[in-house]
């Protein structure tokens, strides 16, 4: 899914249709995520709601008072908004903090290792997907570079979601979690080098 979207972005003719199609992906990611969780209980899916709702508000809340991440507003291509956000950003917060906290399982059993390196994983795949939300349609900023604050911002929240997601008790593995991840780096890495 991540190759033909990456192919179908490259051409004028078919890039619209595929720019249509990123809610649609954004949905199979978050719903592959609900699939291979290992355990899904009640505290699994109050934190996973939690997490939905807290991204989506947090960016409402961005978006109305340009005091968190900075100047910026969604376009189109993330489908429909609700207070000006897509409503389908609230899950991309949850599949990005159920793969970046599955990677810091992996990486080290203390808690305070494993939010820190989930939290600079978050940021570096916003660092990723600037250039190319920018130049699809995904959101826009209103200066020229992507400001310091957002990603600030970025490290900040993700830590917070990340602790709420490390503390929760239900088994975190998630066999496809990492593979999501990796699609998604390697989706806007490979955007990114044919901007060069």
């Amino acid at each position: 899914m991540h190759i033909a979207g990456f192919l179908g972005l490259q051409s004028s003719f078919t890039r619209p249709w595929f720019e249509s199609l990123v809610p649609f992906n954004l949905l199979v990611c978050g719903f592959l995520i609900l699939v291979f969780q290992q355990e899904i209980n009640a505290r699994f899916v109050w934190v996973a709601m939690l997490i939905i709702l807290l991204g989506f508000t947090i960016e409402c809340i961005g978006v109305k008072t340009k005091v968190i991440f900075g100047d910026y507003y969604y376009q189109t291509a993330l489908g429909w908004k609700f207070f000006e956000v897509p409503i389908i950003i609230g899950l991309n917060w949850f599949v990005l903090v159920s793969s970046t906290a599955l990677i810091g399982d992996r990486l080290s059993r203390h808690l305070g290792s494993k939010v820190l390196l989930g939290a600079v994983l978050m940021v570096g795949m916003d660092i990723l997907i600037e250039p190319v939300a920018i130049r699809h349609h995904f959101w826009a900023w209103s200066q020229a570079e992507v400001p310091l604050q957002n990603y600030l911002a970025w490290f900040i929240i993700s830590i917070g979601m990340l602790l709420i997601y490390h503390l929760a008790d239900f088994d975190k593995e998630n066999k496809i979690a990492l593979p999501i991840f990796l699609a998604q780096a390697g989706f806007f890495l490979a955007h990114n080098l044919t901007y060069l």
